[in-house]
């Protein structure tokens, strides 16, 4: 068993694209239709392909039935956006539910906009985790030292998907109880085999951190 706290605000995969536009004023008002404008547009389109053509192919595969839904949009910060209509302050989250090749997953992208209107794109771990990305990157380490003791000899591991402990149908922590503590599954691959790996996390009452266990139970496939 492994248990961590950390604080560190760190990203796993990222990339930018600075945008050639000229400094404009910023638009505040309704960010909400803002947004929606850029996310269907073509500069929009570019930058989500580029992200998702760095993902590997074990966690996102490529075949003639592959079938996406299209993405859910949750903003993270408040956003602004230039006289062109391109973000340039605040960030945003992108889930894109994919499914039809063997490994039904979601794909999340995040995203974080600058006053120099650059991009900040960052590819997050797949599937319905709870943890953000400074807690995401905090727990890869404990999930792969215990898939490291589950499978002797293998050092390299990747995560395809990861999702709820509870069954479906289990109603979430409400946010007035944030603080109580959440349960997942990461499914990660790794020298050819692949390990259900579960992973709790218990956020500190002060909100300064949140202690990550990998519990006993892992199963290999």
């Amino acid at each position: 068993m492994r248990s961590w706290r950390r604080r560190s605000a760190s990203v796993l995969t990222g990339l930018a694209l600075l945008v050639p536009s000229g400094p404009a004023p910023a638009q505040t008002a309704d960010p909400k239709r803002h947004l929606q404008a850029f996310v269907a547009s073509g500069l929009h389109r570019g930058l989500v392909s580029r992200a998702i053509a760095g993902i590997p192919d074990g966690v996102f595969r490529r075949c003639p039935s592959l079938v996406s839904d299209g993405s859910r949009v949750t903003m993270l910060q408040p956003l602004s956006f230039g006289a062109d209509g391109v973000p340039d302050g605040g960030s945003w989250k992108e889930a894109f539910p994919v499914s039809g090749c063997g490994n039904d997953t979601t794909l999340n992208l995040y995203l974080f906009a600058t006053s120099e209107e650059r991009i900040n794109v960052v590819v997050g771990l797949p599937g319905r985790t709870r943890a953000g990305l400074p807690l995401q990157r905090d727990a890869m380490p404990i999930a792969e030292t215990g898939a490291a003791l589950a499978v002797p000899g293998c050092r390299t591991f990747g995560v395809d998907d990861t999702r709820p402990a509870e069954p479906d149908g289990v109603p979430p922590v409400p946010a007035a109880r944030a603080v109580a503590p959440w349960r997942e599954i990461w499914t990660m691959t790794g020298c050819g085999r692949v390990l259900e790996v579960p992973m709790r996390f218990t956020p500190d009452p002060t909100g300064t951190g949140t202690d990550i266990v990998q519990p006993r139970g892992i199963v290999v496939r």
